[in-house]
């Protein structure tokens, strides 16, 4: 077992084993590897994996992560700054991705994400990801209910059509501002286009 913080802010910390397998971790507590700014790796979990806590590799230089099917959320500042982090796979049960959860991760190119099973996504979860292609496209979201603001600032390289159904109410502020998405469908329930959503 690995307890929460257990590799807290070890700044120097790379294993031996390189990828890092994990095949028998059911969960993964919080802040394990916040701040683990040497750990240059992939890191692999099976399906076993079903929770991880919030802030797990914030601040990690991880390179790759496989989640494996049966995760269903992606907390809190999860891949807080992760700024080495280029690809996360897996993750197709996953209903909610957390605020803030890949904030500035601005090597990520790719991120395997079954939009029409995701129910919520937290505040700027996806802020300036200035190189994110999702591996969906178009990319569709029919159980969203709101959009918080900052969810895809910055998205530079996001070029994709992102179709909402008429579940969605709410929009937050600047939830595209300065992404590249090309065509976007909103349904006929929002009421209103905030502040800079599309700036």
């Amino acid at each position: 077992s690995i307890g929460e913080a257990s590799f807290y802010k070890c700044s120097r910390l790379n294993f031996t084993q390189s990828p890092l397998l994990l095949p028998l971790r059911t969960e993964l507590p919080a802040k394990v590897f916040l701040g683990c700014e040497s750990l240059t790796q992939e890191v692999v979990f099976s399906d076993a994996l079903a929770s991880m806590g919030s802030e797990a590799f914030s601040g990690a230089a991880v390179t790759r992560v496989h989640l494996g099917a049966t995760l269903d959320a992606i907390p809190y500042r999860a891949f807080f700054r992760c700024l080495s982090l280029v690809e996360v796979r897996g993750g197709e049960g996953v209903r909610s991705i957390g605020p803030y959860a890949f904030y500035e991760d601005t090597a990520l190119l790719n991120l395997t994400f079954d939009g029409a099973s995701t129910a919520s996504i937290g505040k700027a979860a996806f802020y300036k990801c200035s190189r994110l292609r999702f591996t969906q496209d178009p990319l569709v979201l029919p159980l969203l209910t709101q959009l918080p603001a900052q969810t895809l600032l910055a998205c530079a390289a996001l070029t994709r059509e992102v179709i909402f159904s008429d579940a969605l109410a709410s929009m937050g502020s600047e939830a595209f501002s300065g992404a590249a998405v090309t065509r976007v469908h909103l349904g006929a329930t929002l009421d209103a286009i905030p502040y800079r959503a599309f700036f």
